[in-house]
């Protein structure tokens, strides 16, 4: 995410981003711990409201850096799915209820929020 211009620092990392103290990604990294579910999907939340926000507010000069906060918002995404089917082994009638009850999901914040 540094390379792509999202953070400047380890510590705006695990402030801005993960809501912990400016200390906790690089702890969490000289440990060697990956992040939890929990974790990951504040991480979406937040590169997806702050990208959006700043694609509002800036110009379209640096539109190429949205596209790498794109891909990084799709990488947590994947991440994030195969951890929700215990890495690709859920079965297909399992994944498909999955998949009905997101569906599900986004059409009742859809219809809340029109």
């Amino acid at each position: 995410m540094k390379k792509a211009n999202v953070v400047r620092s380890s510590e705006d990392f695990s402030t801005d981003y993960l809501g912990k103290s400016k200390s906790y990604y690089r702890a969490m990294k000289s440990q060697g711990l990956e992040a939890n579910t929990a974790m990951l999907t504040r991480l979406a939340n937040e590169l997806h409201t702050r990208r959006v926000l700043f694609e509002k507010v800036g110009s379209g000069q640096i539109a190429f850096h949205y596209d790498k906060w794109r891909d990084i918002e799709a990488e947590i995404a994947k991440e994030l799915a195969l951890r929700a089917t215990d890495n690709g082994s859920i079965n297909n009638n399992a994944l498909h209820n999955v998949l009905s009850v997101i569906q599900q999901l986004i059409t009742e914040r859809s219809t809340a929020t029109a």
